[in-house]
């Protein structure tokens, strides 16, 4: 089992059905890796897309490392007080609205291939 996985299957609960569902959706891409960073899982392809942050009080948000560069058309994204990064808040399965979740996983992975890209320029 990956680190990830594990991580995943220790938490328990809601949480962990929640966060199975992401890190499922997140592996879909092929281009897309996760690993264990700052004690969570974290998910990239050239460099950090997202990661999975468990709540005190439940549930899990989803944050986006680069928010403020995607668009937010499906107006998911809560930035709170944060400057660069943005989540979207799940407190059951049944919340995630998947479509509207792929979408915006999808334009965070294009940000990032473009990043990527006009890195290696």
């Amino acid at each position: 089992m990956d680190a990830c996985l594990d991580y995943i299957e220790r938490r328990g609960g809601e949480e962990a059905r929640i966060m199975r569902v992401l890190h499922e959706l997140m592996l879909s891409f092929p281009a897309v890796n996760s690993k264990i960073r700052y004690a969570v899982p974290f998910y990239g392809q050239h460099t950090w897309i997202c990661y999975l942050n468990p709540q005190k009080k439940g549930g899990v948000e989803m944050c986006f490392v680069r928010a403020r560069a995607l668009s937010n058309a499906q107006g998911l994204l809560d930035f709170k007080d944060r400057s660069a990064v943005a989540g979207v808040f799940f407190e059951t399965v049944r919340d995630i609205q998947m479509e509207l979740v792929t979408e915006l996983v999808i334009e965070a992975l294009l940000v990032d291939a473009d990043w990527g890209n006009a890195r290696r320029r």
